[in-house]
């Protein structure tokens, strides 16, 4: 209601995007990762969609923080912090190892990798009042050890093709079902090539193509 149509609000699923490839030369992924069942898959349409040189800032919960390594090492779990694969700790919430995430990244073709650690400064702050270090100034140094609860990181794709040229914001989105341009129809979006409909509710476009309800 306050953004006076300057965003363009798009629900879609993350294993199949409605936009086009190099569309983008930013994405942000915050609080995702670790909720993705097939987390390969979704990086791997992510990347698709970003140009040459676009940056990806996203972030996961660290299965190898220092917490977890010590409670494994005095037996109060049994989960290896050190194992490759993910921990699963629900239905769609999964722990990841720095080296197994890295190896997604780089196999995917992001390069110049930096890092951020969070989630430790927040913990001891209570303990230690105005004498607890700046987490911010800490957090470079979390990054490199990895060994926080929460992992920052920023990757830079490389070998994409150049950003596409749009006009519009709507010139971004592609239909998820055959890749093909759409165009403004009546309460919504229809696509050019197999005529799929995609209505927008509340001011947003609804192009995921798993809803219930008919259109």
């Amino acid at each position: 209601k306050r953004d006076n149509d300057r965003n363009l609000y798009v629900q879609g699923d993350v294993n199949r995007l409605p936009f086009h490839k190099s569309a983008f030369d930013a994405v942000l992924m915050i609080r995702i990762f670790h909720h993705l069942n097939d987390s390969e898959s979704a990086m791997r349409v992510i990347s698709e969609i970003m140009c040459d040189e676009g940056a990806l800032v996203m972030n996961y919960s660290n299965k190898r923080n220092a917490q977890s390594i010590f409670r494994y090492w005095m037996g109060r779990t049994r989960h290896n912090p050190f194992a490759l694969e993910p921990l699963t700790v629900e239905a769609n919430f999964f722990h990841h190892h720095p080296a197994s995430v890295t190896r997604l990244l780089v196999g995917l073709g992001f390069q110049a990798l930096t890092y951020r650690g969070a989630g430790v400064m927040d913990k001891l702050a209570p303990l230690l009042g105005r004498f607890a270090p700046n987490g911010k100034h800490l957090a470079p140094l979390f990054g490199n050890v990895q060994l926080a609860p929460w992992v920052f990181c920023r990757a830079i794709a490389s070998n994409r093709q150049p950003r596409r040229i749009c006009s519009h914001a709507e010139d971004l989105l592609a239909c998820p079902a055959c890749c093909a341009d759409v165009f403004p129809a009546q309460n919504g979006f229809r696509c050019k090539s197999c005529s799929q409909m995609y209505p927008i509710k509340d001011g947003i476009i609804d192009m995921n193509l798993d809803r219930k309800e008919a259109v």
